[in-house]
């Protein structure tokens, strides 16, 4: 296989690169001096806790809640982009409150029309879910999921093409095996020929090519034996599902 170092800049580099730009980008969001919120919500709580400190320092305890209610019940879209930058980089450290997913932030973003934001704010979003991403391919799944952040690209309208493409020509071999793992958790909806994560997605998981790499990978890679297993098993159900009728 081809080593990592010889593919250029590595992921993490890029993905640092891609939080400072989103800090440069919405920096001229300032801290709001109320939230706003419904009567379900305490916002005076929750705007102590995230005026607390310099926006780079916030914890994700602090900022947890506003993040997990922010413009379903807190909040409106310009206080968002002033804490955005520092939801996506606790996103990327793996905070676990609700508010840190990426699927959940794309499904917040959707929300706010984020669309019509100007084209710099768009592309610096999109460069982020993408560079963190390939970052998380290089990770074993154990440390770390990679699917939210397809999740998310597809929720929001991102390239998905770019996505697969990344998945597709890593030199890491753990990135098969965030694919595996996407694989035989929905056997089922294969079976039954359901859509998984997107139509894109799907028929990319149910390629000939995809199951040839994953089994050259399983044979190949410097793998644990039970990370060897998951790839072929992976392989195996695509081949196994091309055979199913009117496949």
């Amino acid at each position: 296989m081809t080593s990592p170092n010889s593919l250029g800049a590595e992921p993490g580099s890029d993905l640092a690169g891609a939080v400072e730009r989103v800090y440069d980008v919405f920096a001229s969001y300032p801290l709001p001096r109320l939230l706003h919120s419904s009567p379900i919500e305490d916002a005076e709580a929750i705007f102590r806790a995230v005026s607390s400190d310099k926006l780079r320092q916030l914890s994700g305890e602090k900022l947890g809640t506003y993040a997990g209610s922010a413009i379903w019940t807190v909040g409106d879209v310009d206080d968002y982009r002033h804490f955005l930058p520092r939801v996506l980089e606790l996103a990327i450290q793996g905070e676990p409150c609700m508010g840190f997913e990426p699927n959940v932030i794309a499904a917040k973003l959707e929300r706010t029309s984020w669309r019509d934001w100007p084209s710099e704010e768009q592309q610096a979003v999109e460069a982020l879910f993408q560079a963190a991403w390939r970052k998380t391919l290089t990770k074993h799944p154990d440390k770390g999921n990679a699917v939210p952040w397809l999740e998310g690209m597809v929720l929001a309208g991102m390239d998905v093409a770019a996505a697969l493409a990344a998945w597709r020509e890593s030199a890491y071999p753990e990135a098969m095996l965030h694919c595996a793992d996407l694989i035989t958790g929905n056997i089922k909806k294969l079976d039954k020929g359901r859509m998984i994560v997107s139509e894109q997605v799907t028929a990319w998981l149910l390629s000939e090519s995809l199951a040839l790499h994953l089994f050259t990978v399983a044979v190949e890679a410097p793998l644990r034996p039970d990370d060897r297993e998951r790839l072929a098993w992976a392989s195996e159900t695509i081949e196994n599902n091309l055979k199913l009728p009117g496949k």
